[in-house]
């Protein structure tokens, strides 16, 4: 019996706008390009994985302290405040082709019917999720929100995803997360949660996604195409 449904953010409800000629992973390398990074593209995105993310202390985010670790690996000395500035515009790139799938309200919506809905999301710079959920007016859909830059935990630990029921008091057998990738999977599964995996017509609709990142092989406990086939889902863990 499912009591909790917990969701994804980035290319789960909010997606990319293929209408859009901005290229947000284009963009994050042109302004590191443009605070002095000098290393090729594909170069700039290994050292990033290779950089992965870190609980910052004090007023740096772990996204900022990550662009200063990048950098600093790269032999480019650059201080908190202009880690804070190339976070920020990195994020503006982005937030401008990003939107709520027009199938996400009602799937949360009816996701609710099963129990309270919570929203768990790897990302390194928790001010701009706060943002987007003001501006997409989805916060107050979700009875509890985990962000890993906020935790320090980052998926594909299941500790993120427990974090939030134990705040919903729901045994992890009793939830469901939904997700658009392989961390997403991956962490449901370590967790004892049944996972469903969103795979879109067309590729995955994250904005941020790693371009050189590798293909899924987590196995979800059920796949979908589209946010409205979620229902049918949840019933189907759900019998009676």
């Amino acid at each position: 019996m499912i009591r909790a449904v917990l969701f994804d953010l980035m290319g789960t409800l909010l997606v990319r706008n293929h209408t859009s000629d901005a290229d947000p992973s284009a963009n994050f390398y042109r302004v590191m390009c443009d605070a002095g990074l000098t290393l090729s593209e594909q170069e700039f995105w290994a050292v990033l994985r290779d950089t992965p993310p870190l609980a910052a202390s004090g007023p740096t985010t772990p996204f900022e302290d990550r662009i200063i670790r990048v950098c600093a690996t790269a032999g480019l000395s650059i201080t908190s405040s202009l880690a804070a500035q190339l976070a920020s515009a990195v994020c503006g790139c982005s937030n401008r082709v990003v939107g709520l799938d027009l199938e996400a309200v009602s799937a949360v919506t009816a996701a609710r019917r099963f129990g309270p809905v919570g929203l768990v999301t790897n990302y390194d710079h928790p001010p701009n999720i706060h943002y987007l959920l003001d501006r997409e007016r989805l916060r107050d859909y979700f009875s509890v929100v985990v962000i890993s830059g906020e935790i320090g935990v980052w998926k594909p630990d299941p500790g993120i995803l427990r974090a939030a029921l134990d705040y919903l008091s729901v045994h992890p057998e009793e939830a469901v997360y939904v997700g658009d990738s392989d961390v997403d999977i991956q962490a449901a599964n370590a967790a004892g949660m049944h996972s469903i995996l969103i795979r879109r017509q067309g590729g995955p609709s994250d904005p941020l996604l790693d371009p050189y990142a590798e293909e899924s092989q987590a196995r979800p406990t059920s796949v979908i195409e589209k946010l409205s086939e979620l229902h049918e889902a949840l019933q189907g863990l759900s019998p009676g």
